[in-house]
């Protein structure tokens, strides 16, 4: 069947019986983690039922905004659960099966995410699935967003580039030019 954005928002996001909803996943997290108790660190425990007991009260402050406020919050809860997780756990063999699970499945949302986007896709689209694999910031502080800015203008058929050095160092601004200069040979101004 056909689903409207927003039936299918409610089924994805708030949804209790869909196991794959956030809700759902996070109420399954809790019940799974219930029956690990004994062997559970306390502070994981905790950190995942307060989470499903202030789960209803986040669920309905973000109906009417939608549900970006509901995302943002499962965010923080999960970096919060993960970071226990490796800051608490006894690094066994339970902790690397779930470090591995917990790998795998990104590895599979990455690849899924990526498999969504088509060739074509221009760099606004590739900076958007970045974002939503949390990966856009690493990205950038490992290649730097300017190569791909240039890109676009060139794709756009710019006639010149100039680049800025009021606040770069000479050794990173002749980095630039030079990475610049493997791209393209049209008329390129470096200075202030």
């Amino acid at each position: 069947p056909v689903f409207s954005s927003i039936v299918s928002g409610d089924y994805l996001a708030y949804d209790a019986d869909n196991p794959s909803s956030v809700v759902g996943s996070l109420r399954l997290a809790r019940e799974n983690a219930r029956g690990l108790r004994e062997i559970l660190a306390t502070e994981v425990w905790e950190a995942l039922n307060r989470t499903y007991h202030e789960l209803d009260n986040h669920v309905r402050a973000a109906r009417t905004p939608g549900p970006h406020l509901l995302f943002q919050w499962v965010r923080d809860r999960v970096a919060l659960v993960g970071g226990l997780t490796d800051t608490v756990l006894l690094h066994d063999d339970g902790w690397r099966f779930l470090t591995i699970g917990r790998c795998l499945e990104r590895v599979d949302m990455t690849a899924r995410l990526l498999g969504a986007v088509p060739e074509t896709a221009d760099a606004s689209r590739w900076s958007g699935v970045l974002v939503s694999c949390g990966a856009n910031d690493a990205f950038l502080r490992t290649y730097g967003g300017d190569i791909d800015r240039a890109k676009a203008l060139i794709d756009a058929g710019v006639d010149a580039i100039v680049i800025d050095t009021a606040h770069g160092h000479a050794t990173s601004v002749a980095d630039t030019v030079r990475e610049m200069r493997r791209v393209w040979d049209g008329p390129l101004v470096a200075g202030n």
